[in-house]
């Protein structure tokens, strides 16, 4: 695996032989990092949210990727520490991807009317060899990761459980554009799609009123409801109160609601991976 490097220039928390360094934002749960990444050839900028007792305890803690990260950077940090406060869901240390060209990243194929589209499995592979691994060496992750996107961040979250499933146990795909490239991953999905018999996985997708989108997305829900075998714990909303620009909102929080304390524990879905190791990093 490469070496990754997290770059900035002022340190804080700082965990023993990391290869992450941050910047400490006024809110002292979010630190501001840099990772250069060898596979896209460029630095990419994060913000990494923390639970409130990260510093104070031994726990390990499921990872919420967020793409567009700066635009939803707020709300979604709010959710998780409204509902981790009340003992709905696991506290989360939520990381925020901040775009530098979307339409390249999160683009499954090439197509012509997009000049630097087509660039997904780069970005996957950012994630999956260079990104997760860094969190996990640097930070008490659990192991559990989940995957939110919206638009075309959901169409990039289709993209990946059809490509990789075993990056993510967890989607949040908010009005996916399934439509793209003549409904490519609608199509791609009657083939790749398949029983996940070794790790149960969620996949919350929503829309709202957005009619354009509705016959991709109840294609792909077709498709998920045949392939899987009941092994993807799948919901569909459409939100007809909400539009493109409102949806993500609320379907967020409702969204990682299906992550819950309780259907851990009754489900037994990689709860057992939220206790602490027996060498967690230490924090200076």
């Amino acid at each position: 695996m490469k070496t990754t490097h997290f770059l900035a220039a002022i340190l804080f928390f700082l965990p023993v032989g990391s290869a992450i360094a941050q910047s400490q934002e006024a809110d002292s749960r979010a630190l501001n990092a840099v990772i250069n990444s060898e596979i896209l050839n460029e630095d990419r900028d994060l913000v990494i949210y923390l639970p409130d007792d990260y510093h104070t305890s031994e726990n390990r803690y499921p990872v919420l990727y967020l793409l567009d990260g700066r635009t939803h950077f707020h709300h979604a940090t709010g959710a998780v520490n409204f509902l981790s406060v009340y003992g709905k869901i696991p506290d989360m240390i939520v990381v925020s991807v901040i775009n530098v060209d979307r339409n390249r990243d999160f683009s499954p194929v090439h197509d012509a009317s997009i000049p630097t589209s087509g660039g997904a499995e780069k970005f996957l592979g950012f994630l999956s060899e260079e990104l997760i691994p860094n969190m996990d060496n640097d930070y008490r992750t659990s192991g559990f990761n989940v995957l939110m996107g919206h638009s075309f961040g959901g169409t990039f979250a289709v993209y990946s459980l059809l490509t990789k499933p075993e990056v993510f146990d967890g989607y949040i795909a908010i009005s996916p554009y399934l439509h793209y490239a003549d409904n490519y991953l609608v199509k791609e999905s009657m083939v790749s799609l398949k029983p996940y018999m070794k790790s149960r996985k969620f996949f919350y997708m929503t829309v709202g009123d957005e009619p354009d989108y509705f016959d991709p997305l109840e294609a792909f829900s077709s498709s998920m409801s045949e392939k899987t075998e009941g092994t993807v714990d799948f919901q569909y909303v459409k939100m007809l109160a909400e539009d493109h620009a409102s949806v993500p909102y609320i379907s967020l929080f409702n969204g990682i609601r299906q992550f819950s304390i309780p259907r851990f524990r009754k489900e037994n879905y990689a709860f057992q991976r939220l206790e602490p190791s027996s060498s967690p990093a230490k924090i200076i």
